[in-house]
């Protein structure tokens, strides 16, 4: 992440992604694609786990 300072009242700072962090974009959104693909049985699974530590 590359962040940048403005010199001004009120202080401004901006940040935008860097070609490395760029670079995860498509791993999450193939991470966020196989978790919405999934949902029904994480939440199920999850369901179960809480219920076992109670």
């Amino acid at each position: 992440m590359k962040r940048t300072v403005f010199p001004e009242v009120p202080i401004r700072v901006e940040y935008t992604l860097t070609n490395t962090g760029r670079s995860l974009v498509p791993i999450i959104q193939s991470l966020t694609d196989w978790a919405l693909q999934n949902m029904q049985s994480i939440m199920k699974h999850r369901k179960m786990y809480e219920q076992h530590q109670r």
